[in-house]
């Protein structure tokens, strides 16, 4: 049998009535078995939805603190890693410093070593030229080297009685010799102390190149993990957002 629906008053006011609306459910109780099925269904969907919506939440809950804890591990293992190279860059330069100074100490104990002596063997020159001169006959020109032998009263002729023109010149030569050798020795030990100098300014600069080089790459370094940290960041950002730029329907984790 087909069911014979009465006129309702209202469809006779036509679309100005706004009385209908497209997609509305006019179903009234008791409503047909299909329009009960599809209020049923629609509860079942909208339970359904609510799970899944819970379910999804909780996933990206989880994730978004999977990531956290990833990207709080790998900046801990970057700190650690930065400041293990810092303290062994630290202790090998402090090393080279130490080695640097020992050696300039060991130069310089080595110096001061090598005038001592030097002075010590001037010392015992002099001391044993003014010995001889003290006590040479010839130099003292002592009398009694002239007594001959035979006979107090008579004198030998070979005694010493004076130094000749050549003797002379040959003793101003000598002088003359000794002033020059005397004279390149200091010039030499003043090349020496500027080789010196020249060598420990040369270990002074090695040293401050060396450690701009560490500087340099220690900016370097710095500027990579904070570009990585940077990118990092980021890409941990772009998780909240959809293509769109909309934020996800989720508060993010606390760090």
């Amino acid at each position: 049998m087909q069911m014979i629906q009465k006129e309702d008053p209202a469809d006779r006011r036509g679309v100005s009535g706004l009385t209908k609306f497209d997609g509305e459910d006019i179903c009234t109780f008791p409503c047909p078995l299909d329009a009960e099925e599809r209020r049923i269904m629609q509860e079942i969907q909208q339970k359904e939805w609510h799970t899944q919506q819970m379910e999804e939440n909780a996933l990206k809950r989880r994730m978004a603190e999977a990531s956290d804890k990833r990207y709080e591990e790998q900046a801990r293992a970057f700190a650690e890693m930065r400041n293990q190279q810092e303290d062994t860059q630290g202790a090998k330069h402090k090393e080279m410093e130490d080695a640097v100074r020992e050696q300039n100490l060991q130069m310089l104990r080595e110096k001061k070593e090598r005038e001592a002596r030097e002075r010590e063997y001037d010392l015992y020159l002099n001391a044993k030229h003014s010995e001889y001169n003290d006590n040479s006959d010839l130099m003292t020109e002592n009398p009694a080297a002239a007594a001959s032998a035979m006979s107090a009263t008579r004198v030998r002729k070979d005694h010493w009685k004076g130094m000749s023109a050549e003797q002379k010149q040959d003793i101003l030569n000598t002088m003359k010799m000794q002033i020059y050798e005397k004279k390149k020795q200091k010039e030499m030990e003043e090349e020496a102390d500027k080789l010196w100098i020249a060598q420990e300014e040369r270990k002074r600069l090695l040293v401050l190149k060396q450690m701009h080089e560490q500087k340099r790459r220690e900016k370097e370094m710095d500027d990579a993990l904070k570009e990585k940290l940077k990118a990092q960041a980021n890409a941990h950002k772009a998780m909240w957002t959809n293509y769109y730029g909309e934020k996800l329907g989720f508060d993010k984790p606390s760090a």
